[in-house]
């Protein structure tokens, strides 16, 4: 994966060389993937950004409080600080660093 701005790009040839790999030949007809995989991308994906975390010595509040967005929410009044892809991608690139995975 990689991000660019506030977008994200997966490198399809990566994809379809496992898919090869995994099958002895790709298939023209397209493959979906499954849950376990797509959960084994975002746990490497939250490893770096924990990483990069641990080495910076920062909470992921202080990394990304300033693009989230305080909300209101239930009978007690919490604030919760959502975050926007969009804005969660632009955090990991401006205040993490993070390019690729």
């Amino acid at each position: 994966m990689e991000i660019k701005g506030t977008e994200a790009y997966i490198n399809s040839q990566a994809i379809v060389k496992d898919l090869e790999a995994k099958k002895g030949g790709f298939s023209a007809k397209r493959e979906s993937v499954d849950d376990e995989s797509l959960l084994d991308i975002a746990e490497v994906c939250f490893l770096r950004i924990a990483d990069v975390l641990i080495k910076r010595g920062q909470t992921v509040r202080e990394a990304f409080k300033k693009y989230s967005i305080p909300e209101v929410v239930g009978e007690r009044n919490a604030v919760l600080d959502l975050l926007s892809p969009p804005n969660f991608f632009k955090a990991l690139v401006l205040e993490l660093g993070i390019l690729e995975f």
